[in-house]
């Protein structure tokens, strides 16, 4: 029963690197054709992202409880893992919060200005940054074992006892 929200957080955090990418490719769409139905569609992909973020890194942070015992983790990667993905939720809530706020407005204007959308364009990409970055410093814990194989500090016998524990 213990890896259960370890296994939900695997589960959980590929949503807002892949929601965010189709969030940015229906806002890139609606703004170059001046569709308002396809801006719509990623500014409610972007409230979703932003809503959904908050139970990946709630999950994490569970997981990293969880392992903290655990010996093949890192104790110094799981804090800048958990400190990014605190960054981010932080990061796709904010933009969750301004995409509520321009679908709002959408029910008194029928498009958004482009200087909005730009700005909305760019919280995204700083989104999708972050969040590929929070991606990439989990799958290193994951995957631990490959930055002992590289480190010209390990023996060749740590690394095959390493490799053998796993």
């Amino acid at each position: 029963m213990r890896m259960i929200p370890v296994e939900a957080h695997l589960f959980l955090n590929h949503v807002p690197v892949i929601g965010l990418i189709f969030g940015l490719v229906f806002i890139t769409i609606g703004v170059s054709r001046a569709l308002p139905q396809a801006m719509r569609a990623g500014l409610q992909i972007f409230v979703a992202v932003g809503v959904l973020a908050i139970p990946v890194g709630a999950s994490g942070l569970v997981s990293a409880k969880l392992l903290a015992t655990e010996p093949w983790l890192d104790a110094n990667a799981v804090g800048t893992h958990q400190l990014a993905g605190i960054v981010t939720v932080i990061i796709l809530v904010a933009l969750a919060g301004f995409a509520s706020v321009v679908l709002f407005a959408l029910g008194t204007t029928p498009t958004p200005s482009r200087a909005m959308m730009r700005a909305m364009t760019g919280l995204a990409v700083i989104g999708l940054i972050a969040a590929l970055w929070t991606a990439y410093l989990g799958g290193g814990l994951r995957h631990s074992e490959l930055h002992r194989m590289t480190s010209p500090t390990g023996s060749s016998t740590e690394r095959a006892a390493t490799s053998s524990l796993r």
